[in-house]
């Protein structure tokens, strides 16, 4: 049972409890942290009975919450950087399969120039448009 709970069982001792959580909640009942309005910007305070060490630990906690947030954001964009590097792999890698299946049709089909060569969109497009204008005549 907490030391929480305990407060309202009276006659009954509290649990013995571990001294490091007992500094961690007074601790924290003495930091208050709070968005400003609706901004970016958040508000530390630390109440102690030393101005100096008080800021201190208010300047130390804002420094460590700003830290953690430029850690995520720098994880958050090694992420995504190694994704993308996967994914141009990927694509690269089928742009040259791709490439590769459009010669070999190419080579098994027979689509070459008159000089041996083979054949490219424009001159394919040339063809077409010379296909057309022959059937045009007949």
């Amino acid at each position: 049972m907490s030391s929480f709970l305990h407060r309202f069982r009276p006659g009954v001792p509290p649990p013995e409890a571990d001294p490091l959580e007992s500094l961690i909640a007074a601790f924290q009942d003495q930091l208050n942290a709070s968005q400003v309005n609706i901004s970016r910007v958040i508000e530390v305070s630390f109440t102690s009975s030393s101005a100096v060490r008080a800021a201190e630990i208010a300047n130390a906690v804002a420094s460590a919450y700003i830290a953690d947030q430029l850690n995520a954001k720098f994880e958050a964009n090694r992420m995504a950087t190694s994704w993308l590097q996967e994914r141009l792999r990927d694509l690269a890698q089928q742009a040259l399969t791709a490439d590769r299946a459009v010669s070999a049709y190419k080579s098994q089909n027979n689509i070459v120039s008159s000089d041996g060569r083979p054949i490219g969109e424009q001159q394919i497009a040339e063809f077409n448009s010379r296909l057309v204008a022959a059937r045009e005549r007949k």
